[in-house]
Parts: structure tokens; C-alpha cells; sequence
């Protein structure tokens, strides 16, 4: 907790990124208020970068954390382009059990150049039980994702890869370039996602 993880001057920095291959990953974010967590402002491709491959699984909390100011890379060859927090998965690889509650991910006049929140599952991944928000009640603490580029949460899944059971409860999603929550499905002739 208390991070700051800021933009430097090279074209490809990223706040934090983490590619696994074959690996299992469980990961953390967190601070014990708002105020004291970390916070991701002014970095190139993502603000939080979450890459897994091969048979790779992984668990992702992020809580108390602002996402603010993140630059497109201008790579197209890069599943980034200015997301808050951009999770991608391909092969067989697997996110589950994971949470992203209590974050501000862009503000008016600071969003990010892509989305708040993009997803990417591709190949024959999956992506399970994945609780963007909180479900203490509905009083508005969920997280904020405000004045992005592109949309508030973008999901998109590709080829066979599976989507389950994902919430998005008490988060204010406002302001954002494109819509509010996207949800893509292409190329696939597996199940449709369950949101």
C-alpha cells in the first residue's frame, strides 16, 4: 500500500505488468483506504497490466487503488492502449476468484486514453467469478470509473475461450468516451458469456 507508480519518459512504460506463462500468479493491490493505496498515474499502455499464457493461472485483488492519465502505446501489436487496468489471457490459461473493488479508475479531466477496464479472453481460456464492485449493499462504494477514452469495462472473447459468472454491483461507471460496459464476442462457437 501508499505506492505511487507514475509514468517515466520511455514510450513503453507500463505501471505494473505481469506475464506468466505456464505459471501460477496470485496477485495483490491494495491499501487500506482509498487515500493510502496506490495509485497508477501517467503510464503508457496500461496503468495495470495482467498477461497470462500457456496453462498459466492466476487470482488478481485490486482495491484502494487510482488509476488515472494512462497513454495509448500506439502499438498495435500490444493488448494495451491506454486501459486503467487491462487483463488478457490466451491458450488455456485461467483468471478466477479474483476482485477489482473500491478503485477510481479515471476521473473527469484525468482518464485513461483507452478503457477504464479492458478484458481480453482469447484461445480456449476462461475467465471466472470476476467481482468488479462490491456487494456490501448498494450505496455507491463500489469504485468509480469515470471520464475514459473508450468504454467505462470492456470485455471480449475470442475463439473458444470461456466467460463466467462475472458481476459488476455498486460501481459508478460516468462520463466515459464510448459506453459504459462493452461486451464483445467474436469467432466463437462456444457458450455465450454469463455476466
Amino acid at each position: 500500500s501508499d505506492n505511487a507508480v507514475l509514468g517515466g519518459t520511455a514510450d513503453t512504460v507500463i505501471g505494473a505488468s505481469i506475464f506468466a506463462d505456464d505459471s501460477d500468479v496470485d496477485l495483490t493491490f491494495t491499501g487500506s483506504s482509498l487515500l493510502a493505496g496506490n495509485v497508477f498515474d501517467g503510464n503508457v499502455g496500461a496503468g495495470l497490466f495482467v498477461d497470462l499464457h500457456g496453462s498459466s493461472t492466476g487470482t488478481l485483488f485490486v482495491r484502494n487503488s487510482t488509476f488515472i492519465n494512462t497513454a495509448d502505446d500506439g502499438n498495435l501489436l500490444t493488448d494495451v492502449a491506454g486501459e486503467g487496468i487491462a487483463i488478457s489471457t490466451y491458450d488455456t490459461s485461467s483468471l478466477a476468484d479474483s476482485t477489482i473493488n473500491r478503485n477510481i479508475i479515471g476521473t473527469l479531466g484525468q482518464g485513461n486514453a483507452g478503457h477504464g477496464i479492458g478484458i481480453l479472453a482469447s484461445d480456449s481460456s476462461s475467465i471466472s467469478d470476476l467481482l468488479i464492485g462490491n456487494t456490501n449493499g448498494d450505496n455507491g462504494d463500489g469504485g468509480l470509473i469515470q471520464g475514459n477514452a473508450g468504454s467505462g469495462i470492456f470485455f471480449r472473447r475470442e475463439v473458444n475461450a470461456d466467460v463466467d459468472r462475472i458481476s459488476i454491483v455498486d460501481v459508478t461507471i460516468d462520463q466515459n468516451g464510448a459506453n459504459g460496459i462493452e461486451l464483445e464476442s467474436t469467432g466463437t462457437s462456444a457458450d455465450t458469456p454469463d455476466f
